[in-house]
């Protein structure tokens, strides 16, 4: 049950990490539409320039890191899983955690079918202002 519980709280904090790289996304990508308008009043602002770039340079290393811990998180619900069904074939007397493990399998997976949701969304608004 240890295990288990250290899993939780290593999806906990990995989502956190994936909420705050989203955060700054949005920070980035709301610069770079002011940017984006400075821009186009007065296109021969070459620091101007230099800042777009280097805002999408770091949004899309923030995507990366993004996308890296969608994968940790989506390779910690396997691993939890695994570790929730070994446990409960060693202990078959024990239905009750099984319950427990499955309703946590179905939170997990509604959780990342969330995230994975809201991740396509901002990929989709990054694309549009890139």
């Amino acid at each position: 049950m240890k295990t288990s519980i250290k899993s939780i709280d290593q999806i906990d904090l990995l989502r956190e990490q994936q909420q705050i790289l989203s955060g700054e996304v949005a920070l980035h990508s709301s610069a770079l539409k002011r940017l984006s308008e400075e821009a186009a009043n007065n296109p021969e602002k070459d620091q101007i320039q230099g800042e777009i770039k280097r805002l999408k340079d770091e949004m899309k290393d923030k995507n990366k890191q993004i996308d890296l811990l969608e994968k940790q998180i989506a390779d910690s619900f396997i691993t939890s899983d695994k570790m929730d069904q070994s446990g409960v074939s060693q202990n078959l007397e024990r239905g009750a955690d099984h319950g427990i493990a499955a309703s946590r399998g179905d939170a997990k997976l509604n959780a990342a079918a969330w995230m994975s949701e809201n991740m396509g969304g901002l990929k989709l608004e990054l694309g549009m202002l890139l």
